[in-house]
């Protein structure tokens, strides 16, 4: 999950956002006066060394600029003079300042909007609190506005193995191994999947290697409720058939590349409730009337999120038949 998803669901977001503008109020003056109205995506998670926020202009068309002219000035869809911080909500005065970052490692894909920038506030420095509430404080000095927001940090869950911690696949639907998880502190929901690591080499030069993942997702959205203790009501069985299948259709056969196993790991994504509440209201809406509330947790007119998430993995050991079935189903692996 990790930048690439998190600019995924901001480009989700912003997109039903304008429908919902264009859409449900036809009161709404197209080349009305400029009105500032950050537009914010902030997904903080502990376990990365490394976090970052977007902020954004909401897009506004003026009296003489056409819409096409005005995506493509810069300008137009980022704040120049914006000051960022975290800080712990139960002690303001224990923060962090993040730096502007204009995005040249994340460059954005073509399209309607300009790709000349792509401005980020980032830091890799620790957080102020990793277990209690993270606040978010964005200034503009130019207009002299505040806005801010809050969330409890995700932090914790664990997984615990029933019966042997080796993964022996085979064809059998009876060979299953037990996904045993429980919730992180302020987790609503989880992911959940199965993640393979991957060599891929280049067939007619084996070193030349690219280290690549592939996601065997059996739960998205699950509820917390689930994982509230380590009964047999609480765990998953996975049948490792299904995975090898997954495989053989998830990977595209290409002769010029070999590939081998690396590890395997039992994976979990938790999400708070805001977010949970935010894709419950992106999603599309059946009717003759297209109008979901717009989500937000920012102050002061201000749209968009600021929540949290984390990310939990267990290493599991494959041993020898592993190699062999996932050779012979998926495209291009050697055992």
């Amino acid at each position: 999950m990790r930048l690439e998803m998190k600019n995924y669901l901001f480009a989700t977001y912003i997109s039903l956002l304008l429908l919902s503008i264009s859409s449900c109020d036809n009161k709404i003056e197209i080349n009305a006066g400029y009105k500032e109205i950050p537009i914010v995506y902030g997904l903080i998670d502990i376990s990365e060394d490394q976090h970052y926020i977007r902020i954004e202009k909401a897009f506004q068309n003026s009296d003489n600029t056409s819409s096409s002219q005005i995506t493509q000035i810069p300008d137009s869809l980022y704040f120049d003079t914006l000051v960022v911080k975290m800080f712990d909500a139960n002690n303001p005065s224990n923060y962090i300042l993040l730096d502007r970052y204009d995005g040249k490692m994340f460059p954005k894909d073509s399209g309607t909007f300009s790709s000349n920038r792509n401005t980020l506030y980032t830091t890799t420095k620790t957080l102020p609190t990793t277990t209690g509430t993270l606040g978010l404080e964005i200034y503009n000095p130019k207009s002299g506005k505040k806005y801010t927001a809050s969330t409890p940090v995700i932090y914790g869950g664990e997984f615990k193995d029933f019966g042997s911690p080796f993964v022996a696949m085979n064809e059998s639907k009876a060979k299953v191994i037990q996904y045993v998880f429980s919730k992180g502190n302020n987790a609503f929901m989880y992911d959940l999947f199965v993640r393979l690591y991957y060599k891929e080499m280049n067939a007619s030069d084996t070193s030349i290697t690219s280290d690549k993942t592939i996601d065997f997702f059996f739960e998205k959205g699950y509820l917390t409720s689930g994982f509230d203790s380590y009964s047999n009501n609480s765990y998953k069985k996975i049948a490792w058939v299904d995975f090898l299948r997954f495989l053989k259709v998830g990977l595209k056969e290409d002769a010029s590349k070999i590939r081998r196993v690396s590890n395997l790991t039992f994976s979990a994504y938790g999400g708070s409730s805001e977010l949970a509440e935010l894709l419950e209201l992106s999603k599309p809406v059946i009717g003759f009337v297209q109008k979901n509330s717009e989500y937000s947790n920012i102050s002061n007119g201000a749209l968009g999120i600021f929540t949290s998430r984390n990310y939990v993995y267990k290493e599991k050991a494959l041993v020898d038949s592993s190699f062999y079935y996932i050779a012979k189903y998926a495209p291009n692996f050697i055992y």
